[in-house]
């Protein structure tokens, strides 16, 4: 897996995540995600350019970098998260005091005509073809059948003014504790893993996990946290904490004597009785 570095794509994306699941249980997600991350490329448009290239089977992209190589009968297929999906328009204004507004709104008319949304959407119109497609706003203007039909989807109800007031918090947050301690990350969700392969065999063996089981949740909530290195400590300490069974030979043991006493018992009342 691919992912642009700090960027504004990024952040979108982030911000789908985050809304939709709360900020903590969003940031542990996204660091758990960003475990099967390979590289971090300089641009967002990287990422689609590693994938059609076959370095990496997944990327993670806003949906128009990967609308023109679907349109293109590339092997790539588009799709899109089905838990926090967000919907982010495109906007087009005249601003006050431009010196030409009559060319100006015309030029919003073309784009927003069944021609122009064509052709922002990556369908060549007249010899031209937009290289970044969006998907249109008309209805008369029908989504290519390769492309997944976003009206489908359930988005997040996207709050902007949250969003504008962390943007700065989110982009540092992301940057300083994934991306920076990306191999930090790694190296603590690998010793997550190992512990939990191991608690299992434990498990198997009849150990006792309660102690074990609580090493390792403490590990899971410290890696959520961004504390890699305790959760590291707590992940390869957690095995420790599992109780072993009593050995086949105590309990042998234990049921003899418990024989014994019993026998001895029943002896001591026949000859009491006599």
């Amino acid at each position: 897996m691919c992912t642009p570095k700090r960027s504004g794509s990024t952040h979108t994306m982030l911000e789908g995540v985050l809304q939709g699941m709360g900020a903590d249980p969003g940031w542990a997600y996204l660091r758990k995600m960003a475990a099967n991350v390979a590289v971090f490329t300089s641009r967002s448009g990287d990422v689609i350019n590693d994938v059609n290239k076959g370095e990496h089977g997944i990327g993670l992209v806003v949906d128009y970098y990967g609308f023109e190589s679907a349109v293109a009968g590339l092997p790539i297929k588009l799709v899109y998260p089905n838990d926090y999906p967000v919907a982010n328009a495109d906007s087009i204004a005249i601003l006050t005091g431009a010196p030409h507004p009559g060319i100006a709104k015309a030029f919003i008319d073309y784009v927003l005509s069944q021609e122009g949304q064509k052709l922002s959407m990556g369908i060549e119109q007249r010899g031209v073809k937009c290289p970044n497609p969006r998907l249109p706003i008309r209805t008369d203007v029908t989504i290519p059948a390769n492309l997944p039909d976003v009206l489908k989807l359930k988005m997040v109800s996207y709050n902007t003014t949250l969003e504008a007031s962390r943007r700065r918090n989110v982009d540092d947050t992301y940057e300083a504790t994934i991306e920076k301690k990306h191999a930090e990350l790694k190296d603590a969700a690998k010793a997550i893993e190992a512990a939990q392969t191991t608690l299992q065999k434990l498990k198997e063996q009849g150990y006792d996990m309660t102690q074990a089981l609580a090493g390792l949740n403490s590990a899971d909530t410290l890696f959520g946290k961004g504390d890699y290195a305790g959760a590291n400590t707590a992940a390869n300490a957690a095995a420790g904490l599992a109780v072993a069974p009593p050995p086949y030979t105590t309990y042998a043991a234990i049921v003899a004597v418990f024989v014994v006493l019993v026998l001895a018992t029943l002896y001591y009342k026949r000859r009491k009785a006599k």
